[in-house]
């Protein structure tokens, strides 16, 4: 069966619009991300979970506006703000297995899969598409990747290029455009 999909909100949107905004403090950790921009606004993005179906819990990503000063640096790049936010998204897909594993208690037993959109099997149990991540472009082209990561209601927080050329392939990603 096909979902919803766990889209960020307009509102949601709007709140990520508003990086583009000069960054003047940053905090970026594991289980929360705060962004300090110059007219004291602190945009906040978290990872939260979604009860799409009975054993099918999918994460997406949030974002928030709140108050509060915010202590780190930004990363140089960011000072004058994002150039552009694209968002990442992934298909998450339940597939029931035939036989449950041995030593399995009861008679339920499924695999919890994600990949590009448009990858999950036809014979998937459930599924939806999940916007599970933010990839931020400085002007300078410097990249900062902000994801849900493998460990529930985690963000991974990517800076190297490299990594993030390689978590890429796992996401289809569209463009959030601000007038």
């Amino acid at each position: 069966m096909t979902h919803d999909p766990l889209a960020f909100s307009n509102e949601e949107l709007e709140f990520l619009s508003r990086l583009a905004a000069p960054w003047v403090a940053a905090a970026l950790s594991e289980q929360l991300v705060r962004i300090q921009l110059d007219d004291g606004t602190v945009v906040s993005i978290t990872s939260e979970g979604v009860d799409v179906a009975r054993f099918f819990e999918c994460f997406r990503l949030a974002a928030d506006i709140n108050g509060g000063a915010v202590i780190g640096q930004p990363p140089a790049a960011f000072s004058v703000g994002a150039q552009s936010v694209r968002i990442l998204q992934s298909e998450e897909w339940l597939a029931r297995e035939q036989r449950p594993p041995s030593g399995m208690v009861g008679d339920y037993s499924a695999s919890h899969c994600s990949g590009v959109p448009g990858s999950a099997p036809l014979s998937a149990e459930h599924r939806c598409i999940v916007d599970a991540g933010v990839l931020l472009v400085a002007p300078t082209g410097e990249r900062l990747l902000i994801r849900c990561a493998e460990t529930p209601c985690w963000l991974r927080v990517i800076e190297d290029d490299d990594k993030i050329e390689r978590d890429l392939r796992n996401y289809s990603l569209r463009d959030l455009t601000w007038a």
